[in-house]
């Protein structure tokens, strides 16, 4: 019997320098909600001596919005059940309130007879600390998210009435140009005039487009390629002119746009004022990459091979050979059973 009540008091003692040197605040106290022990962690957190606070109601500890907690956390340990890590406030000797993560556990007596509650107290401020500041990281995130979405959809809407006010002017003048067209008697002005209608036309295509899509700053090449050539065609020479279009689905962007609708505008044009006497033939519209980093461009016509004179000299190929330059690509003509004009440009060009 000594050997057993050396080993409980070895326990004893074992167990009370535990609870004493636990960093948490462990709380003893019993059904009447009066403490009964108070540790060193205790004493660390809530700024109580033991003498200050044992004999004590624990209410002390409570905040007066969580008085009703005691009541309810008593009922619990009456019927032997635990309280894990109830995430609540405590106040401290000076008066402030923090927040705290309490475990409550029944004590029983030798009898079984629950008398009491033990409490671990655990300070979670810096952990509740760490977390409000990332509710506040995440409401400026949100805030800053809505004023830039904000400012991007008003950005948005005027990119698409700049799109709009352009392509409506770019119809005033194409009218006009129509009008004054009609009225000049001299074939070679008249031809000037509607080669102009044709480039303004073109300029108009691409802000439609990019008022079309969904980010007003790019859009598929393939069926801007195809409208500009059936509007050139259909103008020009009717259903006599076979017209093909193959085209990548490329997203491009206005600076890339305009220089490659005139250029085709200015190709097209050519072919169908010089390649076919009898107004009969085909022409041919490619765009790919070329699995280089680069894309071609090429627009044919089996037509009888143009003069080097008509073909290289003008307005037209002077315009050609300037928007070639501002892509950054390269041109090559060949003539061999008609025309070819090859166009090659970087696909860092495209935006």
């Amino acid at each position: 019997m000594r050997i057993l009540s050396k080993v409980d008091d070895l326990d004893a003692a074992y167990l009370a320098a535990i609870v004493e040197s636990s960093e948490d605040g462990i709380i003893g106290k019993d059904l009447s909600g009066v403490i009964r022990s108070w540790n060193a962690g205790a004493q660390v957190i809530f700024g109580y001596s033991p003498d200050e606070v044992v004999g004590q109601p624990v209410q002390l500890l409570f905040p007066p919005d969580r008085l009703d907690e005691e009541d309810l956390i008593v009922q619990r340990i009456r019927r032997g059940e635990r309280v894990d890590h109830l995430e609540t406030m405590r106040r401290r000797k000076d008066g402030s309130d923090f927040p705290v993560s309490v475990t409550i556990s029944p004590i029983r007596n030798a009898e079984g007879v629950i008398v009491g509650a033990s409490k671990i107290v655990r300070d979670i401020s810096e952990r509740h600390q760490a977390q409000m500041e990332l509710v506040r990281a995440r409401d400026a995130l949100e805030e800053m998210v809505l004023e830039r979405t904000k400012a991007l959809e008003e950005r948005d809407l005027l990119l698409r009435e700049v799109y709009h006010r352009v392509k409506n002017n770019l119809q005033v003048v194409d009218g006009m140009l129509t009008l004054q067209a009609l009225k000049i008697g001299d074939a070679q002005a008249r031809d000037a005039l509607m080669g102009l209608r044709s480039r303004i036309q073109a300029l108009g295509l691409v802000h439609q487009q990019l008022m079309g899509s969904a980010n007003l700053r790019t859009f598929d090449v393939a069926p801007f390629l195809r409208e500009l050539t059936r509007n050139i065609v259909g103008g020009s020479a009717g259903e006599r002119i076979t017209l093909f279009v193959d085209a990548s689905a490329l997203q491009v962007g206005l600076d890339f746009a305009i220089p490659l609708g005139l250029v085709v505008t200015e190709l097209v044009t050519n072919s169908l004022k010089h390649a076919f006497p009898d107004g009969v033939g085909t022409v041919s519209v490619l765009l790919q990459p070329d699995g280089l980093g680069q894309v071609v461009l090429i627009v044919s016509d089996d037509g009888p091979a143009l003069a080097p004179v008509a073909a290289e000299s003008g307005l037209g190929s002077g315009i050609v050979k300037r928007l070639v330059a501002q892509l950054g690509g390269e041109m090559t003509v060949r003539r061999d059973g008609g025309t070819t004009t090859q166009i090659i440009v970087p696909l860092t060009e495209l935006a």
